[in-house]
């Protein structure tokens, strides 16, 4: 499966992750956007291992329930995976370099960097305008195609169309644009919590320049988020940034916000992500209000734009 762009004025996002499942089905009109459902389910142990999807039977049989509650049978939706089960890179390529031509090129590339990988890919490239009259600027976004099938199969058999195959990191960076336009000229540092993982990535405008995924131990949360800050500090002594972008409400992080703003010695912002949307039903509202940070990627995903077609 090709990570695509299609269009509609109407998007279902399918947060899957380990112990949960969140839907949110946001619709566009002109400027405003409207939640018109949102919904978690609990997942069981077994779906998830190693990180990834296992039992599709299961997730399929819970995706059918909200799509029927939710009446979004046959609405388009968009996925996403984690940034560490997709291969991303910058590379050049000759500036006349045929389209058409490009897909091998990243098989390629993909192969140079993991001798012996026989699996088939699936692949979406940016190709961006040639800055000398040799070379141009190729992003490039691979997955294995064996998984993302299984994905599309049970996206497509609990009644949703998959259109949208996206990343994690991508979606939580769209949702924080969304809400925060001062990100057009500061260099963030976004930090999210969801369970007993932290996203973090560093970004300007559209840029998205650095990621990590830390696992952090419930066990002592306050001491563990410290020393992964401090490691990473140390490892990027230059690195200018304007302002920290807290985005969840979990007491766990929301504790560390004294300490982030000590060590970067930069503003640190509590963002409600979830607060600029118009909510078509009260009820609807309410659930999120509840656990607004835990629907941030599901609605980040339902925030893409596409073309019409």
């Amino acid at each position: 499966m090709k990570f695509t762009h299609f269009s509609t004025s109407s998007l279902v996002g399918v947060d899957v992750q380990p112990g949960e499942v969140r839907l949110v089905h946001l619709k566009r009109c002109k400027s405003n956007c409207t939640i018109e459902y949102a919904a978690n389910r609990s997942l069981s142990e077994d779906v998830f291992g190693e990180g990834k999807i296992k039992s599709w039977d299961e997730l399929q049989f819970v995706l059918i329930d909200m799509v029927q509650e939710g009446n979004l049978r046959g609405m388009a939706a968009a996925i996403s995976l984690p940034a560490n089960m997709v291969h991303m890179q910058h590379v050049e390529v000759p500036f006349n370099l045929p389209e058409r031509q490009i897909p091998a090129e990243i098989v390629a590339q993909v192969q140079r960097e993991f001798p012996g990988m026989t699996e088939e890919l699936s692949a979406d490239f940016i190709l961006r305008e040639p800055e000398s009259k040799e070379y141009a600027n190729l992003f490039y976004a691979a997955a294995r195609k064996e998984y993302l099938m299984h994905y599309a199969r049970c996206i497509n058999s609990a009644g949703l169309q998959l259109k949208i195959a996206d990343v994690d990191i991508y979606a939580l960076q769209r949702i924080v644009v969304f809400n925060d336009t001062q990100t057009d000229k500061n260099t963030d540092a976004i930090i999210y919590l969801a369970a007993n993982q932290i996203l973090f990535i560093l970004h300007q405008s559209d840029e998205l320049f650095f990621h990590q995924r830390w696992n952090i131990p419930g066990n002592d949360f306050s001491a563990e988020i410290k020393h992964k800050i401090q490691l990473f500090l140390a490892g990027l002594k230059q690195l200018n940034v304007d302002q920290i972008i807290l985005c969840s409400d979990d007491a766990r992080l929301i504790n560390v916000a004294d300490y982030l703003k000590q060590a970067w010695k930069v503003p640190v912002r509590i963002l409600n992500a979830m607060s600029k949307f118009e909510y078509t039903f009260e009820d609807i509202a309410t659930c999120v209000s509840e656990d607004s940070s835990q629907y941030l990627l599901a609605a980040g995903l339902s925030l893409y734009k596409v073309p019409v077609w």
